[in-house]
């Protein structure tokens, strides 16, 4: 038996996303229900033989761990405009309240 949802449901959903779905409210209604209906359907299918999967296909991660160059880190920090104690220098973009007054 699917779950049924509400207009009030659909209501509290779009305010709490903050859309407004204006005219559209009968069709998301429609639309949702049919959406449950086929989670409804598939949980009446017997997977008790079905390995549980944590992905699509059973790959797994390639990992290609980054080796520190320490030639590449001092030309990347002598050609940026500055620096200080070895760290780059960018300009401020936000403050804090102390500092608005």
């Amino acid at each position: 038996m699917a779950q049924k949802i509400t207009r009030d449901d659909i209501k509290r959903l779009s305010a709490l996303a903050r859309i407004d779905i204006g005219e559209k409210e009968e069709t998301i209604l429609k639309d949702a229900t049919e959406i449950i209906g086929h989670f409804e359907e598939l949980n009446q299918i017997d997977t008790g033989d079905v390995d549980p999967m944590t992905g699509a296909t059973s790959f797994a991660n390639q990992v290609d761990y980054d080796k520190k160059d320490d030639a590449l880190i001092r030309k990347g920090i002598s050609s940026f405009p500055e620096t200080e104690d070895g760290l780059l220098v960018v300009p401020k973009i936000m403050t804090s309240e102390r500092e608005n007054g």
